[in-house]
């Protein structure tokens, strides 16, 4: 776990180098167990935090650090986009409304849970999901 979450942070670094030149929004998208494990980074602050950070069915395997997810998440600042697949991993299902309900309880601001079909049969389930991070970014980055 710790070559992955040092990989992590050096890629970020090196990102947030190379961004600078360039103006905008950071949109940081991530998924899975990258998503637990990045939510963690940013919860410890070391990776800069994004304008805006969207997660895809996060989860952790470790259940200790899967019940812990769902308040680093809701301790964030920055606008957050969860997103939840029914199809998604059940240690995902099994927080979602934790998530949820933790954003709400500590008056997160700016996060919204989506539920969305993700599964890869559905030819049109990516694309939804491209349109509700678009939106939801356009959204934030002109209330934010």
């Amino acid at each position: 776990m710790l070559e992955q979450e040092d990989f992590l942070i050096k890629s970020l670094s090196q990102l947030e180098t190379v961004g600078a030149d360039y103006p905008g929004k950071r949109v940081l998208i991530t998924a899975d167990q990258s998503a637990e494990l990045l939510i963690s980074l940013l919860s410890q602050k070391k990776i800069a935090n994004p304008d805006v950070l969207i997660v895809i069915n996060p989860y952790s395997e470790d259940e200790e650090r899967n019940q812990a997810l769902a308040e680093k998440l809701a301790k964030l600042t920055m606008p957050i986009l969860d997103i939840q697949s029914p199809d998604g991993h059940p240690a995902s299902l099994s927080t979602a409304e934790q998530r949820r309900s933790l954003a709400v309880t500590l008056e997160t601001p700016n996060y919204r849970q989506s539920q969305l079909l993700l599964n890869l049969d559905n030819e049109s389930a990516w694309q939804n999901c491209l349109n509700t991070i678009k939106g939801f970014a356009a959204r934030m980055s002109t209330d934010y």
